[in-house]
């Protein structure tokens, strides 16, 4: 089998789509590094163009192999399973080459924040988007095998992403509803009165938890939690001070935005952390298993 991973490794690092989406990855990190430096800014702008990215590559790269090669492989003695696991080692290769050309330009362009950032938080962030990396191109590849034809096979992979996306945006939002909201009106002697009332967006158990759980295995969900948690280690310590001093004078609920900037994981967010590696990862064995049962049946011509 290696000299399969081999041979997929040479196609891939000659083919066409691998340097323009390799051009591609160096161009997300560097907009990625520099909005960081300058701005202080996290989107997830750059994690959505980065899967399209991949999963573009692998359709193309997979789509054809499948389509034009494996008959040629097999008559050469390889076993359809050799093939199967050797084209997905390669994709995650590849996926992971550009996860590391990304973090490259992150990490040149924004070393000084290095000693604010705990060594243990910052592995376990780069563990966890490792995660991520593979287990979104274990799911293209899978598809991709299910479908090998390129175009529809990359179609399919962009509306996972596009509903992956959609799904994650609103559950998100209905997570961050309040369970009050603050109201006010004039009394009998004219004279302003606060009160709290039930948020009818709120959402309760159970159905909570199922939100819950579904925005910690959805991959931007996983992505929201993590910027969020690596936010305030993004200032150096004179902006941050100038920011928490500007948000306690003009921002309408400091002390929901003063806590998002205090350099503090809690104990639930170790816990995110820790666990999440496991969401990401929980898919792979899924697709791996489905697209290797697809393939193995495929008639090759």
């Amino acid at each position: 089998m290696l000299k399969l991973i081999r041979a997929g490794i040479f196609r891939y690092i000659h083919s066409t789509a691998f340097k323009v989406c390799s051009a591609l990855a160096l161009a997300v990190g560097f907009i990625f590094a520099h909005n960081i430096y300058k701005n202080v800014e996290l989107d997830e702008s750059w994690f959505f163009t980065a899967t399209i990215i991949f999963a573009s590559l692998i359709a193309i790269n997979v789509g054809g192999e499948i389509s034009k090669c494996a008959k040629n492989k097999i008559t050469a003695g390889y076993s359809k399973t050799k093939i199967f696991l050797s084209e997905l080692i390669v994709a995650n290769l590849a996926i992971l080459f550009f996860f590391v050309l990304f973090l490259l330009f992150s990490f040149v362009m924004n070393v000084r924040l290095l000693p604010h950032i705990p060594l243990k938080l910052a592995l376990l962030y780069i563990f966890g988007f490792m995660c991520i990396s593979v287990s979104l191109a274990t799911v293209f590849f899978s598809i991709t095998c299910i479908i090998p034809k390129k175009a529809v096979s990359a179609i399919l992979c962009l509306v996972l992403l596009f509903s992956l996306y959609y799904t994650s945006d609103k559950v998100d939002y209905a997570l961050e509803q309040p369970e009050f909201m603050q109201q006010a009106t004039i009394d009998e002697n004219g004279e302003w009165f606060k009160f709290e009332v039930e948020n009818p967006e709120y959402i309760k158990e159970p159905l909570r938890s199922i939100y819950t759980f579904y925005s910690d295995i959805n991959p931007f969900g996983q992505r929201e939690k993590y910027e969020t948690i690596i936010y305030p280690y993004l200032f150096d310590d004179a902006r941050l001070e100038l920011l928490r001093k500007n948000t306690q004078e003009q921002a309408a609920n400091p002390e929901y935005l003063l806590e998002k900037l205090e350099r503090n994981v809690s104990e639930s967010e170790w816990e995110f952390i820790h666990r999440a590696p496991l969401y990401a990862l929980a898919p792979v064995p899924v697709f791996t298993l489905a697209g290797w049962l697809v393939f193995r049946k495929k008639e090759f011509r």
